[in-house]
């Protein structure tokens, strides 16, 4: 067996897909903060959540908001190669570093939004959503699963 690596410049076409993606979401449902990509403020984190959850949290029908209508239902996995491309964005491409995201003495963002306590919530709140739905699905014993099969 042979073991395949991938160089950064490999995975650069999926980042940059990613990247564009996150912006074009960002244009077309927040237009008033797309300069914030960019320039990230308090609110970034939470765009970047939204980002997440709008691909990987389940569609509720109910809800009057057309965004959680209209939710992907991705997986746990997909939510985290998101936030990393977001991270790669701030980190390599805007310069931000790897430095927790917070507002300093003068009042300016320093950081990578990624790395904020919004995110790091969102993302463990996301993980046990997640696991929560895939333990009430697999059967609780041998038993059950040979029920489940028939």
């Amino acid at each position: 067996t042979e073991i395949y690596t991938l160089s950064l410049h490999d995975a650069l076409p999926i980042s940059i897909r990613q990247i564009d993606l996150f912006n074009k979401f960002i244009q077309t449902n927040a237009p008033e903060v797309i300069d914030q990509i960019e320039n990230p403020s308090e609110h970034t984190p939470k765009m970047i959540c939204l980002w997440i959850s709008h691909t990987c949290e389940k569609p509720d029908p109910s809800s009057k908001s057309l965004l959680e209508r209209e939710r992907r239902n991705g997986t746990w996995s997909h939510a985290e190669k998101m936030r990393a491309v977001v991270s790669f964005l701030y980190a390599h491409q805007l310069r931000r570093g790897r430095e927790p995201y917070m507002q300093d003495y003068s009042g300016e963002w320093k950081g990578n939004p990624v790395l904020s306590q919004d995110v790091s919530q969102y993302m463990k709140s996301l993980r046990r959503e997640k696991y929560a739905l895939i333990l009430a699905l697999r059967p609780r014993n041998i038993r059950d699963s040979y029920l489940t099969i028939s």
